[in-house]
């Protein structure tokens, strides 16, 4: 039984790391020759930074006889981020066995970041589980923290432990999954699918689609990643998100994560996002705002009719501190 966290670029930007699109697209326009995707991203650099959306919408405009050089400009801004980020990202974790307990307590201890509501189902729910809990890491960053971590924290044992009828059951951390590869190994950026491609007019073309959509990408590459990651839902019985928007680019892993909470109403997903409108002290407003982030996420994977049946199964918690750490730090 998985207990699994899909891991954004929030996590490394709560590391204090300038790893967004923006920072590195205002770099990238000022470095190098230029060329015409460069100085479409330097027309309006706020709307690139969600730059996988923007190459999709930017690849409906290009014809046949430009496809090579679309996909020539297009690695050479992957070859740039790639540089952008190992330099970035230079600094390590000071992580070692005197506090990766922290980390240890923060995944297995997750739930004392919910609701008492929330709470109380989940002493219910890890009750009845009668064998080990695989916590498990699906990572979308291409940088490797959570793997620095994940180093210290197998050597725990056990990782954590659990009581399921009168029985203790020790708990596994599992080696973190890079779904769209690292900064060494296959880094994958695009969009979901076609209508993905343009602004819904023609339709796309098949040479663009087949080399822009990350599960196209990964299926030719035939790394088994998609394959790994669903078998690790199919098998959760909680899905903490962490650091990432609920973008559209992502599409087909939020879809997945939907039906699978429809298999059972003990299924959860945790949504811990990052909100910077205040009031929060404020309860009719929070409601109102997580009442909005669930609507929005059932209306992307088009289940906004399900709304009644799955929004009691959707947990948001704005701002969380869970993974604010208090003694693993980057080095100076």
């Amino acid at each position: 039984m998985n207990i699994t966290f899909f891991i954004g670029n929030g996590l490394d930007m709560n590391l204090g790391l300038k790893t967004g699109y923006r920072d590195f697209l205002a770099a990238y326009v000022k470095d190098g020759q230029s060329n015409e995707l460069k100085e479409a991203i330097n027309r309006d650099i706020d709307t690139w930074a969600d730059l996988e959306r923007e190459l999709g919408i930017y690849a409906g405009d290009i014809d046949k006889e430009k496809v090579d050089t679309f996909f020539s400009e297009k690695e050479e801004l992957e070859s740039a981020l790639i540089q952008y980020l190992k330099e970035v990202a230079t600094r390590k974790l000071i992580v070692d066995q005197s506090n990766i307990s922290e980390f240890r307590d923060r995944v297995t201890r997750f739930v004392q970041y919910l609701p008492a509501q929330e709470q109380d189902h989940y002493k219910s729910v890890v009750s009845k589980i009668r064998e080990t809990i695989n916590y498990v890491f699906i990572d979308f960053n291409y940088t490797e923290y959570i793997d620095q971590l994940y180093s210290e924290a197998v050597k725990l044992h056990p990782f954590g432990m659990h009581a399921g009828a009168s029985v203790n059951y020790q708990d596994v951390i599992r080696m973190p999954l890079h779904i769209h590869g690292n900064l060494d190994d296959e880094m994958i950026l695009g969009v979901n699918d076609a209508t993905q491609v343009g602004k819904g007019g023609q339709p796309a073309l098949p040479e663009i689609v087949d080399y822009l959509s990350k599960p196209s990408i990964n299926n030719k590459l035939g790394n088994r990643r998609a394959d790994q990651a669903k078998e690790y839902i199919d098998k959760s019985v909680y899905i903490c998100v962490y650091g990432m928007s609920l973008g559209i680019t992502d599409k087909d892993w939020w879809t997945y994560i939907a039906n699978w909470l429809e298999k059972t109403a003990d299924h959860r997903l945790v949504l811990f996002m990052y909100d910077d409108h205040s009031l929060h002290n404020l309860g009719g407003r929070m409601a109102r705002r997580q009442d909005e982030v669930r609507r929005k996420y059932l209306s992307m994977v088009e289940m906004e009719d399900k709304y009644e049946k799955l929004a009691q199964q959707i947990v948001v918690q704005f701002n969380s501190p869970i993974f604010n750490f208090d003694t693993i730090k980057l080095e100076a």
